[in-house]
């Protein structure tokens, strides 16, 4: 949390999810910034004492998902880049931006790993080349902090944002809805990432 003292007890206190250096004016004396609560580091080591404490299989280790482990394997053994593609789990993307988003990127000098949910996975249009690797939760925070992820296409939700920028990955921003275009704005135009 970051942010000046309170002046008194009367001022009613704002709480932003954001991080104050990608935030343009200096905060009030009642304005804090929180960012996301990133799991610490040892959560997301890949010992058996340390399995119980995760709270979300974005945090999970890579052990925890061997056939994503396997077209990793087969992704650095092709020298491509990945690019990984995560819009969140609360928008439904429609058919007509899947479709765009796969006509964009099929066919190029990359791989693509997708996050998309099993109840929206219904709505690719074809089976994917083995460039694609589609994933209900892959374990995003593993992914990033091994180094594995050249661009990530994102909603710009604020835990993927921080982790993306925590990790120096290359943002391509879509946002929905809410704070997201905040994040977008701040990701493009301040921090200069996207």
């Amino acid at each position: 949390v970051v942010g000046p003292p309170l002046p008194n007890r009367d001022l009613p206190v704002t709480i932003f999810p954001s991080a104050q250096v990608l935030v343009e004016d200096a905060p009030q004396r009642n304005e804090f910034f929180t960012g996301p609560f990133l799991p610490l580091p040892s959560l997301v080591e890949e010992t058996p004492a340390r399995l119980l404490r995760r709270s979300s299989s974005f945090s999970a280790p890579l052990s925890q998902h061997p056939e994503l482990k396997q077209w990793i394997s087969e992704a650095s053994d092709s020298g491509l880049p990945i690019i990984y593609i995560a819009l969140g789990t609360l928008v439904k993307p429609s058919k007509d931006l899947i479709e765009r988003l796969i006509a964009g990127l099929d066919g190029g000098p990359w791989r693509i790993l997708w996050a998309l949910p099993k109840a929206q996975q219904d709505l690719l249009p074809r089976k994917l080349s083995d460039h694609w690797h589609v994933d209900n939760f892959p374990p995003q925070f593993a992914l990033f902090r091994a180094g594995l992820v050249q661009a990530f296409i994102s909603h710009c939700g604020a835990s993927s944002t921080h982790e993306a920028l925590c990790q120096g990955i290359p943002m391509v921003c879509m946002p929905f809805f809410g704070d997201q275009y905040e994040w977008a704005v701040s990701v493009c135009k301040f921090v200069k990432a996207g």
